[in-house]
Order: structure tokens, then C-alpha cells, then sequence
């Protein structure tokens, strides 16, 4: 492989990164409430922080 496609791929491999990270976060966000109410978890401890 040459550089400029080892760059391409590189490049691919951030914008997919870039496009699907707040993706990953809307879909956590809106499921919170479900996992809430099936595991019976108080707000402190379905958010993670302690």
C-alpha cells in the first residue's frame, strides 16, 4: 500500500469516528430511563458517578 491510501484510510477512520461518537451518546441518552426502570437503579447510580 502507498501512503496516500494508508492517509485515506486514516482519514476514513476519523470521520467515522467523528460521525458516530454523538450517535453512540443520543442513544445511551434516551436509553438511560429504560435501563433505570428495569434494573431499579436510583438517577446516582444509572449515571455512572459515584
Amino acid at each position: 500500500m502507498t501512503v496516500e491510501k494508508n492517509n485515506k484510510f486514516i482519514i476514513l477512520a476519523v470521520a467515522l469516528g467523528i460521525i458516530l461518537n454523538p450517535l453512540n451518546t443520543t442513544m445511551i441518552t434516551v436509553a438511560i430511563p429504560a435501563i433505570q426502570q428495569s434494573f431499579q437503579l436510583s438517577s446516582t447510580n444509572v449515571s455512572w458517578y459515584k
